[in-house]
């Protein structure tokens, strides 16, 4: 049993399971070890794509089988929007080859229902989802968070660039400050 994590950012999961009562089952899973976590539920790919284009999540569980349908064909779409996002898929049936082809589509893990693979859910979820007891930021937060430093540094470049550009073009009768124009050309090539 893994113990109750304090997590400083919420864990974020996504199940795609279409029956009922192995939702309960996972769900139970998770918050008994992970709590408070932010926890959504969808019966179909296409409603996890919605969900996926609306909330960054950490790890998605999604039944090998969805209205009796293999997801193998989906996962791909699945991957391409959660790009590093562990995709665990679960599945009552133990076979290696499926086994193989769903890690082929673009899975992460493979989980056996079965009664110890909910013994085995939260030790994935702290293999994919923690490092030394903190949630691991998904790429898409990491660019996000660094969007604004970008756009920072871009502005600050423009600002420098501007104030060289004045003390370069001299007035008449002015001389350029050089010392000046070497100090922000500094600047710039720091940032």
């Amino acid at each position: 049993m893994v113990k109750k994590k304090p997590a400083k950012k919420l864990l974020r999961i996504l199940i795609i399971e279409d029956n009922v009562d192995h939702v309960e089952l996972l769900t139970y899973a998770m918050e008994r070890n992970f709590a408070p976590i932010d926890l959504h539920t969808v019966e179909s790919i296409e409603d996890a794509l919605d969900f996926i284009e609306q909330t960054e999540y950490d790890i998605v569980f999604t039944d090998c089988y969805l209205n009796n349908d293999l997801i193998i064909d989906k996962i791909p779409n699945l991957r391409k929007k959660l790009s590093s996002v562990p995709i665990i898929v679960i599945t009552g049936s133990g076979d290696e080859s499926l086994a193989a082809s769903v890690i082929k589509s673009g899975a992460t893990d493979y989980v056996v229902k079965n009664k110890t693979s909910l013994d085995r859910i939260p030790k994935l979820i702290e293999k994919y989802c923690y490092k030394k007891g903190k949630v691991i930021e998904t790429e898409r937060r990491k660019r996000r968070q660094a969007a604004p430093i970008q756009e920072k540094i871009l502005s600050e470049v423009v600002t420098l660039g501007r104030q060289a550009k004045h003390l370069s073009s001299p007035s008449i009768g002015r001389v350029p400050d050089v010392k000046q124009l070497e100090s922000l050309l500094d600047q710039i090539q720091r940032l």
